[in-house]
């Protein structure tokens, strides 16, 4: 048997507007697969959460703003969101992020028949931090031929305010 170790960096990108005095970032750890067995009749799946955070800043005063953010992931080193892939050296490894756990929707920037994510919030001086988490679900599909060896991809989230 032969088993591969897949993981996906996920890197973050701000595209940050202080939105009238509000502050806003984002984080997240990477997509880490496991141990992909070829014979595996399943799919291998596992989850990677990125959270937003948005806060009032000080010399905002007793106002109320609200704050959206559109978050968008990169293709990563295939180019494509219709199949991503991870890479050991020259061999390669189909993966996908999806929105929900029904893996119908991929996960990208909007092009290429991919879907962004969004988030808004409503801050005030009683709640002047909000955070919210955003669940990727990643997906490889079973039976693929992949050489041993460890696959990695990297995709940059960016957030847009």
């Amino acid at each position: 048997m032969t088993f591969v170790r897949a993981t996906v960096c996920v890197a973050t990108a701000l595209v940050a507007q202080q939105v009238e005095a509000v502050a806003c970032s984002a984080s997240t750890a990477g997509l880490a697969f496991g141990p992909y067995n070829l014979l595996a009749p399943a799919p291998l799946a596992s989850t990677a959460t990125v959270r937003i955070t948005c806060s009032l800043q000080p010399e905002d005063g007793p106002t109320q703003r609200v704050a959206a953010s559109r978050i968008a992931l990169s293709a990563g080193g295939s180019g494509t969101f219709s199949q991503r892939q991870m890479a050991s050296g020259g061999n390669r490894l189909n993966y996908n992020v999806f929105t929900t756990n029904g893996y119908s929707t991929v996960w990208g920037d909007g092009s290429g028949g991919s879907a962004t994510r969004f988030v808004a919030f409503t801050l005030n001086p009683a709640r002047p931090t909000r955070s919210q988490d955003l669940v990727g679900y990643g997906r490889v599909p079973a039976l693929q031929n992949a050489a041993a060896g460890t696959y990695s991809d990297v995709l940059v989230v960016t957030v847009t305010f």
